[in-house]
């Protein structure tokens, strides 16, 4: 997937004229597109061969589209590569959606393809709450990555959307449960309120999943992750606008919270090695107390972001710093939040 295009390529040892056929399996039936190779192709050289890239058109079209496969004249299907993106683009079900976004070593390899395939499912998909929430923030992180302000505002207002239809999913599995999943959406959505440069929509965000944490009577091992992550940073963001009181207790509750989660962590390393990064914040959060109670001057601004946020590439994480100083700017002026 290219700006929205299908691209595709396909393989044969020489440039003998034979049609190709694309099969776009959809939610309901399939599409069936012929070319021939190699007029419809752009072709290029290979050590063994020669490759044909072509494109099938806006993606959009063939909505929601589960997968593209290509059939040579015989009517065998193409071997597809590894790295083949247009795959498990959409489904159903549960299961089906479980393959496509939960299971990463299914789930397609692109971005791009990626990306489309979570808008396939905010806008045709209904079966179950807890995987609309959960795909929602694989989407604000797409977003982020790509530094792209369309998809931003795109993941913006999905983000607050599903935060504000709920999820009443008991905990029976904690990547839907809908306590897991308002926490992801909240942290997801501080960020790509950030990277909008919404000031007040930041603080926001971290306010009212702050304060959703607060009512949380028995929280998850895993909840630490992200938990801590936002009352540490929102702490920090009250001692730079002077607000030595809501900082320490913020502060505090991080340190508090993961003490929580971790008593009632499960054995499972996966899970426990995640909380590092929750016991990380609360450590920070500890030193913005004794920064305080030392009269030292201000934690370090970017050791505080670089363990609050998590995203991963170098545009997106630049764009998030730039905002994050633009934001401490902002938050110090009196009055601001």
């Amino acid at each position: 997937m290219r700006a929205g295009q299908l691209q595709l390529a396909v393989r044969h040892p020489d440039l003998t004229p034979r049609p190709v056929r694309f099969e776009l399996r959809q939610a309901e039936g399939a599409e069936t597109l012929a070319r021939h190779w190699p007029d419809d192709f752009s072709i290029r050289e290979t050590g063994d061969g020669y490759e044909g890239r072509l494109s099938l058109g806006e993606a959009r079209t063939f909505s929601p589209l589960r997968d593209v496969t290509a059939f040579d004249a015989a009517g065998e299907p193409y071997e597809r590569v590894d790295s083949y993106a247009l795959r498990l683009l959409f489904g159903t079900t549960v299961g089906e959606i479980n393959r496509c976004f939960i299971k990463t070593h299914w789930r397609t390899p692109d971005d791009e393809s990626l990306t489309f395939a979570c808008q396939q499912v905010r806008d045709f998909y209904r079966a179950d709450a807890g995987q609309r929430n959960m795909v929602s923030v694989i989407f604000g992180y797409r977003a982020l990555d790509f530094a792209d302000t369309d998809l931003l505002e795109e993941a913006a207002e999905w983000l607050t959307a599903e935060i504000a239809a709920g999820n009443d999913r008991p905990h029976d599995n904690h990547k839907m449960d809908g306590v897991h999943q308002r926490i992801s959406m909240g942290m997801a959505l501080w960020m790509v309120r950030l990277s909008l440069g919404d000031n007040p929509g930041t603080v926001r965000a971290l306010d009212e999943t702050i304060a959703y944490l607060r009512g949380i009577a028995q929280p998850h091992g895993l909840h630490a992750l992200n938990g801590c992550r936002m009352m540490m940073l929102r702490a920090y963001l009250h001692q730079v606008a002077g607000e030595q009181a809501a900082g320490l207790e913020l502060a505090r509750l991080a340190f508090d919270f993961f003490r929580q989660c971790a008593a009632v962590a499960e054995p499972d390393p996966a899970t426990f090695g995640e909380m590092s990064q929750g016991h990380h914040a609360a450590w920070i959060g500890l030193k913005l107390i004794q920064h305080v109670n030392k009269k030292r001057p201000l934690y370090p601004a970017r050791k505080v972001f670089d363990a609050a946020h998590r995203v991963k590439s170098p545009s997106g994480v630049a764009r998030l710093n730039e905002r994050y100083t633009e934001l401490l700017a902002w938050i110090a002026r009196p009055g601001a939040a």
